[in-house]
């Protein structure tokens, strides 16, 4: 070997002394760093003397009276025998001592006339050490004990001799399985059945929830101007009727000269006279204090109106207490239902193209009329119409009445489904300018 390579892996070797030492050390939690991590599987690839080398820094952790840097030096283990065949070749030939080492307690001899002894301190850890320990030994068996035998002769010593209970993944992890696809069969009937219902009872509620929402739109109508922007429009100053006003009062004894202002804005100004000199400096000034601007003794405040656009009174509350009733039924009645069919719509299975295109619709159509009433609710609060009662049905779990029988296997199995983002329309409150000296 060249004194290169010689002083490389003498360098690698430190490394990995410091990142075993770092990633095994007590106190240093139960779960492995994942930077570090990586850094010992990058040494790991480079030379099977480095996997060498790892392998009996981890054998001599394993040896410490502390369960916790046992543990975590088993979790370092476990990574890199799933990773390198040389390492597995290693661990085999020690198998017995790693056993004792985790999983028996320990650390010389195995026997069946031995007592199973315990493992170190603390003993909260040893317990979760003897689990992990189990836990990969079977994990190790089932991927590899075919070919590695040693692996396959321990597992079956401490199942079958030693009749220690193993977490017993593989069968665990079938039984899962087999009762995930039998309640998603059950939860797919019940949505099959609930798919079915909606498909006969959605002419009468999108006509319900289309005449309640027209009919809120009519109070809008009643209350407010029929667009925001007529409204905002009507409720600014007129600026042009201002300085119509202005030039009748002034014509008589017109103190300016307007002819020759007028003629002077509407000549051409010369690039040299805008940028160049002290006349164009002169003109930009003046259009801007002209502007109201560049002038630092007052400042503009904008000031919005936090009130109701539209008080309720005397002659108008009629009108409001049908605007409430009508939003308590929306939101009380129909907006649950509305939302029980968007979960519905998008859990179903589809087995065909037809009913894909009829599911599709139907979502549609479902998330339009959330999006409305988000809408006209929004347009209430703005007329000062609020209840907490309604945000409280808005929260409350979907309600089907008599349009959808519940169902507690359904309810187990459907997670709320988040609406995405909605349009809002909003009436814009008219804003107040102020000038302050």
């Amino acid at each position: 070997m060249s004194c290169c390579s010689q002083a490389m892996t003498d360098v690698l070797g430190k490394d990995l002394n410091r990142l075993v030492e770092m990633i095994t050390r007590e106190n240093s939690g139960l779960a492995l760093d994942e930077k570090k991590l990586k850094e010992v599987k990058n040494i790991c690839k480079a030379s099977n003397a480095n996997v060498k080398r790892i392998y009996e820094l981890l054998f001599t952790r394993l040896k410490k009276k502390n369960s916790q840097v046992r543990y975590l030096a088993l979790l370092l283990i476990d990574q890199l025998f799933v990773r390198s065949k040389y390492f597995r070749e290693l661990l085999g030939g020690e198998i017995r001592d790693f056993m004792q080492l985790t999983i028996l307690g320990g650390a010389t001899t195995l026997s069946v006339d031995n007592e199973v002894s315990h493992l170190p301190d603390p003993p909260e850890v040893a317990t979760l050490l003897r689990e992990k320990g189990l836990s990969v030994l079977e994990s190790w068996n089932e991927k590899f004990g075919n070919k590695a035998k040693s692996i396959a002769l321990g597992y079956n010593y401490i199942k079958h001799t030693l009749k220690m209970r193993f977490p017993e993944i593989r069968t665990r992890a079938v039984v899962q399985e087999r009762e995930r696809i039998q309640n998603e069969a059950k939860s797919q009937e019940i949505l099959r059945v609930k798919f079915e219902k909606i498909k006969s009872q959605k002419d009468d509620l999108f006509v319900e929830v289309g005449n309640i929402v027209e009919q809120l739109h009519g109070i809008f109508e009643i209350l407010v101007p029929s667009s925001v922007e007529q409204y905002i429009a009507n409720s600014l100053p007129q600026k042009t009727a201002t300085k119509e006003v202005k030039k009748e009062e002034n014509s008589d004894d017109d103190l300016f000269g307007s002819d020759e202002e007028e003629e002077d804005e509407n000549r051409e100004i010369t690039e040299e006279e805008f940028y160049g000199n002290d006349a164009g400096r002169g003109y930009i000034n003046d259009t801007i204090r002209g502007g109201g601007m560049g002038n630092s003794e007052y400042e503009l405040i904008l000031r919005k109106n936090q009130g109701p656009i539209v008080t309720e009174t005397r002659e108008n509350t009629i009108v409001f207490q049908g605007l409430r009733d009508l939003l308590r039924e929306l939101i009380h009645k129909y907006l649950p239902i509305l939302k029980e069919w968007h979960i519905v719509l998008l859990k179903v299975e589809k087995p065909s193209k037809e009913e894909n295109v009829i599911r599709e619709s139907l979502l549609g159509r479902v998330i339009s009329f959330t999006i409305e009433i988000s809408k006209v609710r929004e347009k209430c609060k703005q007329l000062g119409v609020e209840d907490h009662s309604l945000d409280d049905a808005a929260s409350a779990p979907p309600l089907l009445s008599s349009l959808l029988s519940t169902s507690q296997e359904l309810n187990n199995e459907m997670e709320d489904v988040p609406m995405g983002k909605t349009e809002e329309v909003s009436i814009i409150p008219v804003t107040e300018k102020e000038e302050v000296k």
